[in-house]
């Protein structure tokens, strides 16, 4: 960091200047929004449809034409008796206006949703201003919390102090410290002064790289360098502006949702085809009648303009914006209410119990106060959640998709836990153990080779007895027991740890229960995870090495290098948090070194394509390590201080010459090594691993080079020599390291050459001669919520869907933990085929413009002599012989070495009779045999695809060849013979390995470059276990789909993730019918776009990872709803609330919040939704056509306007809002919801069309005949000749218009009406007992349970009673007729007919349920079958 000392802003004024930018920012985007909007109107005059607009302009100009009409023909008959029409053209006008008013405010409130959701939390930005007086440095996460993909964090100065700041909290001005290899979070400029020249500026997204040359340029000999530090810059721009700017522009432009796609469709078919056919048919019914039967008809005015209008005007939106408006604006206030209820509910989220019929969360009944109060917020618009952009009853209620961008905190706990502790034992193994740790018999140099190793050990151990003074210093050890007669035999020992459950108090537990009779060899390792990984006063110098380390591993294509937290293990083995205050740090070493560039760049290793994919797919660690010195605290003398050492594997053994087998110290042999390094290997492609070693010192390092990082040689094929090394008891030991210089031994102690330290390899010589004591394996565990929710997801038929920015072979254990299925084609991987540019860099982000003040050495395009034939899965060399040809013997395969559906995906042919077999092995004792060639390739499609082939070889030296009459034997290398893959006989070691889906590789030592290329190469073999070919690459998945299968829509797990290419794969989901949820946190910044892509969003504040757990201090995650109401909002609370601006519901990861409850709740309330408005397009459908049959039977009107409106106005909308209290059904979450495609069916048109033949049309009928039956008995009695009375006509010897219907019989046709009116109330609920529970008989599912339903049941008979009582008097004072009836005029038939019906019509919509029924549970079936299946085109079924 520069020499200055910076203040920084302070809290107050940082806050203020983010209020201003987010205040600039809602100005301008009214101010722009406005002039935009002025512009549509022209632009988009003939766009017929608004998706959003529930009142149309096409049906808000026929409900207008519709008043006018009536009026026209009040106009024209000229007859105060007719004021009705008045009345009716008066309330169209209302609901007119009102419609137009409720869409128009509904359609203003949608528009400006998320800006009124960025002015609310100005205000709480506002208070926070004024009631913050600045947060204490307590209050943001430690500076050395290790990073996380989840949360986006910076080192700011705020208040003179160096503190981790949310990145959604900075602002222009702010000074940051941008550590090396860190994403540039804004614009920022480097702050220098004028005389140190021009300032490095950097743009958001970049990735800021300080490494010069000199650091890049590989070296022949071990050198210092200066620490990278973290570099002093200015933010040129508020970062959260753009999110801001984003959220506000494409916040309203989410894909249109199912059901308002549906109701669009619905919208469609009545205006396009329903209400022109209706209206076609009565009015060329009504002008033949009139002019056929001009003399018995009515008025031409009511003839071919009244009636019309009566048969169309139920299919007009009266009510139907209203109802859609309201009910939606219900289902979220239930919903919200549901939300905040299970937020006080202390229920393990997301248990296993939750899919369980008779448990839920929301039985919890929520009070109707609650949802009252939710419901006034939504309606106005002033809800917390997206009501309108974001839907959650309707998204949640038919999602297909639920969506994880983000693993740490999430879906993982926050930190990785330990899993596996593999370390060396002389125990005797268990006999279920030993039979699996026991090596091959059958290979006979591999036995003389573990002889010669224990005779090595026998004389090792009688020379060491005679130096065991130094070995008192390591209290560690004193609990052991000697022997000096024998040498135990070693074996490895790996112990398998599981991290308890929830609640349960277990933590981290050993799965082997006598794990405590390994506890000699596992107290080294706790004392070293207690004094140097997770010791507190080291914590700076190792932030600062891994950011050096990390810079350069993101310059070579590595994955980065992380810290993580170990003190579980170290309790779990006893030690006390007491144990590490007992050492005090007096030095701290670190070590790495980089992957060899030169190699890769020679002329026999490398063409341009195979160069490329080195660097772009993702290889090990970069090689490195960190050592503590320590001294006890009760005594300073130089005789207590102890080296403890951790780091990668290939770096520890380096500087190792022995281990420790929990009884006493061995020499490392080379097989040893192997089985060290091939389970680094293996942890390190889906786990993060780290070894520990150990050495007790006599005095203190005394050099210059204290404050540097030591960079050791680059050991290639040429360089590579074997040293002796002085073991700590100063015993020289044959080891294959190369230190750079050469390295005298001598059987004194080495100690006294640490006090005369001249050159940077003298401090890694001072750091060779430890003790190997053990690794650890450590793999992110899933949260047992999330398994639960998982599983009860699987049953909903939702499809969870997790982009992991990881690797395939990482993702896929991580998926197999959470519960996902991992199976030959169930993940794809988004990472292009095409290479990055040599000025790009791979982040998280995808290609990253990388700012460097040095670059790597250009890479040039060499011949090579190896070919590597992808198509036939074989690696040849030029001019060689087939496999077959050449009749090679494989080696043999070891007892327990063996692989179920395993493919040969590799064969190794050299150019003599070398053909050699890898296996995968299960055994944790058991390591293959394998040599540095080994060598296994990415068999991806993109690589299918290449033309051009690979080719890899050595110009300098050819393979040597060594035959034998049984074939190719496996450790063919003396240890003096040097590790160089292309001399002498290392291709002995070649093996072709058949690889599984849970295969594993084994290596040699990583002194040698060609093991480390090789091994960087096997990772990507193992990627191919996926061996569907499924598209690789987002770019490729839109051509999959159109012209392969759908595979890529199945899987639940994409690969090498970006936020670019989840955000276009989110919508190629929805592009194919997918209503997507999506789940992240909202502590990442990268996250708003696919946030805003999404159906819905639902932003979670994660679990933060923890530098320490020992020294954790969680004042930082403390809530502002508890002791800080005061103080205003925490940092973090602030940056949760300016992050969920995109998201329809947020919340932190700890609160109990059941996402199933949330879906199950919605889902019944979609249901009743749902049958609400078919209930509703059914009964205004039936009201037009009964008008209809009425004139194609020459009858007069059977309603009248005034009974349209009431029925579409009052009765029919009463009826369809009661199916919102239906109860949730049992089996609601075992429904496969529908597609958001292919809405207009023909298929289910015509199921609708024969559903409404069978439980309509008969009660139509009815009424038709009831209607008639009145009138004919009507005018029997009061005709002065009963045999003019025609059935159909009434008196045709009647000269007024309708035969006397309107004059002296008008009584008559008033009373038919009304009875008409009622019979079809009468049916419309007899109708609506199969709606309430659609998929239910009603002798399984009583319908009175809907409590909501029985009581507007009875509202409504009453009303119409009511209403037919009101109707009859005001008719009577206002009319004079010659003829009174009354109801016992009424004739019997007619009353038995319409009042028996309902007796008959209640089995027959029974019957008509019945199919239902059978089609719903056919369609569930299929839908259900191709959920679970994902069978493409190269199924191997």
């Amino acid at each position: 960091m520069s020499s200055q000392d910076p203040t920084g802003l302070s809290t107050r004024e940082a806050l203020t200047r983010l209020h201003a930018v987010i205040e600039g920012e809602i100005r301008s985007y009214q101010k722009e929004k406005n002039w935009k909007l002025e512009q549509v109107p022209r632009q988009c005059s003939s766009v017929s449809y608004q998706p959003y607009c529930t009142l149309h302009w096409t049906s808000a100009v026929q409900l207008f034409v519709a008043a006018i009409l009536i009026l026209i023909c009040y106009g024209a008959i000229n007859d105060s008796s007719n004021y009705q029409l008045v009345v009716e053209a008066i309330v169209i006008v209302l609901l007119l206006l009102t419609n137009l008013y409720v869409s128009g405010s509904d359609k203003k409130l949608r528009r400006k949703e998320m800006q009124y959701q960025a002015e609310q939390m100005l205000r709480i930005l506002q208070g926070c201003i004024t009631s913050c007086t600045g947060w204490d440095e307590k209050l943001y996460p430690d500076l050395h919390t290790p990073l996380s993909r989840s949360v986006s964090m910076q080192w700011t100065y705020r208040d003179g102090t160096l503190v981790n700041l949310p990145c959604h909290l900075l602002v222009k001005d702010d000074i940051i410290a941008l550590r090396p290899g860190q994403l540039v979070p804004a614009k920022v400029k480097e702050i220098k002064v004028p005389e140190e020249g021009d300032s490095l500026v950097l743009k958001a997204g970049e990735l800021y790289n300080p490494c010069t040359p000199e650091i890049l340029h590989e070296v022949t000999d071990a050198t210092a360098h200066e620490p990278m530090s973290p570099t002093q810059f200015r933010v040129l721009e508020t970062p959260y502006a753009q999110i801001l700017r984003q959220c506000l522009w494409h916040g309203t432009n989410r894909p249109i949702g199912l059901l308002e796609n549906k109701r669009l469709v619905c919208n469609r078919l009545m205006e396009r085809w329903i209400l022109p056919i209706v209206l076609v048919l009565s009015l060329l019914t009504n002008v033949v009648r009139y002019v056929v039967l001009k003399e018995e008809m009515g008025h031409w005015s009511t003839m071919i303009i009244l009636i019309p209008v009566y048969c169309v005007l139920p299919l007009l939106p009266l009510v139907v914006p209203i109802i859609w408006i309201i009910g939606n604006v219900f289902g979220v206030a239930k919903l919200m209410s549901c939300f905040e209820k299970s937020k006080q509910s202390n229920k393990v989220l997301e248990s296993l119990q939750t899919m369980e019929e008779t448990d839920t969360l929301i039985k919890h009944e929520v009070t109707w106060m609650s949802v009252w109060r939710h419901f006034k917020a939504a309606l106005f618009g002033k809800c917390e959640t997206l009501t309108r952009t974001a839907n959650i009853m309707q998204t949640l209620g038919t999602m297909t998709e639920l969506c994880c961008v983000d693993k740490t905190g999430i879906l993982s706990w926050p930190n990785p836990s330990v899993e596996k502790v593999f370390f060396f034992s002389s125990l005797p193994p268990d006999e279920s153990e030993s039979e699996d740790e026991t090596l091959d018999d059958d290979d006979t140099e591999d036995e003389s080779e573990e002889r010669e190793e224990r005779s090595v050990k026998i004389a090792y151990r009688g020379r060491k007895a005679q130096k065991m003074q130094s070995k008192e210093n390591d209290s560690v050890f004193e609990e052991s027991s000697h022997d000096d007669d024998c040498f135990p035999e070693c074996h490895v020992e790996v112990l398998d740890l599981t991290e308890g459950h929830i609640g349960s108090g277990a933590g981290l537990q050993f799965d082997d229960p006598n794990w405590q009779r390994h506890m000699t060899s596992l107290k080294p390792m706790g004392l070293n995870i207690l004094v140097n990984t997770c010791n507190m006063d080291a914590m700076e110098k190792r932030t600062e090495f891994i950011d050096h380390v990390t810079c350069i591993a993101n310059q070579q294509h590595l994955p980065l290098v992380t810290r993580r937290c170990l003190c579980d293990l170290a309790r779990l083995i006893g030690f006390q948090e007491q144990a590490s205050e007992a050492f005090e740090l007096e030095q701290q070493l670190a070590t790495y070194r980089k992957v060899p560039i030169s190699a890769m760049q020679s002329e026999s290793m490398y063409n341009t394509k195979f160069r490329k994919a080195m660097s772009f797919h993702k290889k090990y660690t970069l090689p490195h390590m960190m050592s503590v010195v320590v001294s006890t605290a009760v005594s300073n003398t130089t005789d207590a201080l102890q080296m403890l050492t951790e780091g990668t594997a290939e770096m520890v053994l380096e500087a190792c010459t022995d281990f420790w087998d929990g009884a006493d110290i061995s020499p490392l042999a080379r097989n040893d090594r192997k089985k060290i390094l091939d389970f680094y290997h293996r942890a390190s492609l889906s786990a993060y691993c780290c070894a520990f070693a150990y050495r007790p010192l006599s005095g203190t390092i005394t050099s210059g080079f204290g404050q540097s990082y030591i960079e050791m040689p680059t050991t290639d094929n040429t360089s590579l020599s074997t040293q002796e090394l002085t073991s700590p008891l100063g015993t020289p030991v044959r080891s294959n390291v190369s230190l750079g210089k050469p390295r005298k031994s001598s059987g004194d102690s080495s100690y006294d050459r640490m006090t005369d330290i001249q050159d940077p390899d003298g401090v890694f010589r001072a750091q060779t001669g430890q003790i190997f004591i053990g690794m650890v394996a450590m793999q992110y565990q899933a949260k047992e919520d999330m398994v639960g929710l998982i599983e009860n997801l699987e049953h909903a038929c939702i499809r969870f869907v997790h982009f992991s920015p990881d690797n395939e072979l990482k993702s896929k254990v991580f998926a197999e933990k959470v519960g996902l299925e991992v199976g030959w084609n169930c993940h794809v991987s988004l990472r292009s085929t095409e290479t990055p540019p040599e000025h790009k860099v791979t982040t998280q982000l995808g290609y990253t413009n990388k700012s460097s003040l040095g670059s790597l050495a250009k890479k040039k395009q060499q011949d090579n002599n190896v070919v590597i034939d992808i198509d036939n899965l074989q690696v040849k060399f030029k001019g060689s012989k087939s496999k077959d040809d050449l009749g090679v013997t494989p080696l043999k395969e070891g007892k327990k070495l063996q692989a179920t559906k395993s493919l040969d995906i590799l064969s190794f042919t050299s150019d003599e009779e070398t053909s050699i077999k890898l296996t995968h092995s299960k055994s944790v004792g058991e390591i293959p045999k394998c040599s540095p060639g080994d060598l296994m390739v990415d068999s991806t499609e993109e690589e299918v695809n290449e033309t051009t082939p690979l080719t890899l070889s050595s110009t300098k030296e050819k393979l040597q060849k060594k035959t034998s009459g049984s074939g190719v034997t496996g450790d063919a290398v003396e240890p003096d013979s040097g590790l160089s893959m292309a001399t002498k006989e290392e291709v002995n070691y070649f093996r072709t390995r058949h690889v599984s889906e849970t295969c594993t590789f084994s290596t040699v030592t990583s002194e040698d470059f060609g093991g480390s290329m090789m091994n960087s190469l096997a990772e990507s073999a193992f990627e191919i276990t996926n061996r569907a070919k499924l598209p690789r690459g987002i770019g490729n998945i839109r051509p999959h789909l159109e012209n392969v299968d759908n595979v890529p829509l199945l899987v639940p797990l994409f690969t090498d993730s970006t936020p670019d290419a989840c955000r276009e794969m989110i919508a190629i989901m929805q592009e194919y019918g997918e209503i997507v949820c999506c789940v992240g946190s909202t502590a990442n910044v990268y996250n708003t776009g696919i946030f805003l892509q999404a159906d819905v969003s639902i932003g979670l504040e994660p679990l933060y990872p923890q530098v320490c757990q020992q020294h954790s201090d969680d004042e930082y995650l403390r809530h502002s709803s508890s002791s800080t109401k005061a103080q205003g909002l925490l940092p973090l609370d602030l940056s949760h609330l300016l992050a969920n601006l995109p998201c329809a519901l947020t919340f932190h990861r700890d609160d109990k919040i059941s996402i199933i409850d949330m879906i199950k709740e919605a889902r019944s309330l979609t249901q009743a939704f749902i049958n609400c408005f078919l209930f509703l397009m059914n009964c205004q459908i039936s009201i037009s056509i009964l008008q209809l049959l009425a004139c194609f039977l020459l009858l007069p009107p059977p309603m009248t306007g005034s009974h349209i409106l009431w029925l579409s106005g009052v009765v029919v909308p009463l009826l369809s809002i009661s199916f919102f209290g239906t109860p949730m059904s049992k089996k609601i979450m075992k429904m496969a919801p529908g597609k958001n495609a292919n809405h207009l069916d023909p298929q289910v048109v015509g199921q609708y069309i024969v559903y409404f033949i069978f439980k309509f049309l008969p009660s139509l009928l009815v009424c038709v005949l009831v209607f008639a039956l009145c009138l004919y008995y009507f005018c029997l009695e009061e005709a002065a000749n009963p045999n003019h009375c025609h059935f159909l006509l009434g008196d045709r010897n009647h000269t007024d218009s309708w035969n006397g219907w309107k004059e002296d019989y008008s009584h008559g046709l008033l009373i038919a009406q009304n009875l008409v009116v009622f019979l079809l109330v009468l049916y419309f609920v007899t109708i609506s007992l199969s709606f309430v529970y659609p998929l239910k008989h009603l002798w399984k599912q009583h319908p009175f349970n809907n409590k909501l339903w029985s009581l507007v049941v009875v509202t409504v008979i009453l009303l119409q009673v009511a209403y037919f009582m009101f109707d009859v008097v005001i008719w009577q004072s206002s009319q004079s007729p010659l003829y009174k009836f009354s109801l016992g005029d009424i004739p019997m038939p007619a009353w038995l007919l319409g009042l028996l019906w309902p007796l008959l019509l209640v089995p027959i919509c029974e019957i008509v349920k019945l199919y239902e029924i059978r089609l719903h549970v056919r369609y569930q079936k299929r839908a259900k079958l191709q959920f679970g299946t994902k069978l493409g085109m190269n199924s191997p079924f």
